[in-house]
Formats: C-alpha cells, sequence, structure tokens
C-alpha cells in the first residue's frame, strides 16, 4: 500500500556492542565437550562443581532467564503446565522488568531434575526446601554467586574461544544464544 519506501534511519548504538553468542557449531561443541569435562572433574574433586554449571549453561540456554534472576531462582518458584506434546517447566523469576514466569524449552525439566537428585542425595534422601535456591551452595546454603571462572574454563576445554569479535563471551551471552535460537525458529 505504500508507494514510496520508509526511510528507516540506523539506531545510534553510541558505541555499545551486543554481546557475542554462539554459532550452532561451537554449542554443539560446549553440549558434547561439557559432558566429558564434568566426568574429568571426579579424580580432581571438581565434579560437583561442573555437574552444577552444566546444568546452569543448558537451563539458561533454554531459558533466556538473566543470570541475576537464576541466581534467586528457590524449588517454589519452578512448577511446570501442560504443553502441546509434553510439560513445560514454568520459573517465576524477579529481575530488573520485575516478577514474570518464564516457560523453558522441552526437555529443560530434565536438567532441574538432575539438580534436585543431587542435592536430595547431599541431604541424605531428604527433599530440599522448597525456599531453598536451585542453585545453592551446600555449605552455606546460600546461592551460588559466581559461575565465571567455571564458563571460561570450560569453554577452554570445549575448545571455543572466548573472545569473539573483540569482546569476551560470559554467561550473559546465553541469554543471546537463547534469543537468537527463538528468531531462527
Amino acid at each position: 500500500y505504500l508507494t514510496t519506501p520508509l526511510k528507516i534511519p540506523k539506531l545510534d548504538t553510541k558505541g555499545i556492542n551486543r554481546r557475542p553468542t554462539f554459532t550452532l557449531a561451537e554449542w554443539k561443541k560446549i553440549t558434547t565437550g561439557m559432558r566429558k569435562w564434568v566426568e574429568e572433574g571426579k579424580p580432581n574433586g571438581h565434579w560437583r562443581e561442573r555437574f552444577v554449571l552444566q546444568q546452569y549453561v543448558l537451563l539458561l540456554s533454554n531459558s533466556g532467564i538473566r543470570i541475576g534472576e537464576m541466581r534467586e531462582v528457590t524449588w517454589d518458584g519452578v512448577t511446570s503446565v501442560d504443553g502441546d506434546d509434553a510439560k513445560l517447566i514454568v520459573i517465576k523469576v524477579n529481575g530488573k522488568t520485575g516478577m514474570r514466569e518464564v516457560v523453558c524449552n522441552p526437555g529443560s525439566e530434565v536438567y532441574l531434575r538432575r539438580l534436585y537428585d543431587l542435592r536430595k542425595d547431599e541431604l541424605d534422601g531428604v527433599d530440599p526446601s522448597l525456599s531453598e535456591p536451585v542453585f545453592v551452595n551446600p555449605h552455606t546454603g546460600k546461592p551460588i554467586t559466581s559461575f565465571k571462572v567455571g564458563f571460561n574454563s570450560m569453554l577452554r576445554y570445549c575448545g571455543v574461544p572466548i573472545e569473539k569479535d573483540g569482546m569476551n563471551r560470559t554467561l550473559y551471552s546465553l541469554r543471546h544464544f537463547y534469543r537468537t535460537q527463538r528468531l531462527r525458529g
């Protein structure tokens, strides 16, 4: 219906660049490499933190939840709803945009089940408190505050460069990966 094309001015980003994401080939290297990286943590006493980081990475990349939001998620903030083909995990988060519910990609229930089972084993068969953080430091009972060192170690192990396009990839890059995949879909 338009007789002349619209001229949309280029957005001035004031030099701010978006964090880099991962290509599908890099993501495959991460998901396959993480399994071996976790297993190799057994002899040196790093299995638990690597295993928990693995679930963290998988949940962030399948939900788009911000790092600070995920840190505060407790077991009572995790529910499920019936989807078309399966149950879908819903995580209640409170972040910079306020309280909201995030529906995770199908299959995300596996990552949460692994964390729940790990914690239950640590508590000698007792279910974790519903008010306990999902990503809990087992010594303090408080949320794990940072996965940065482990994330960088995992990327190096998997052969995925930390730096891309002049910027370092961070855990926040998983949010961009999630969004990119949703747009691609």
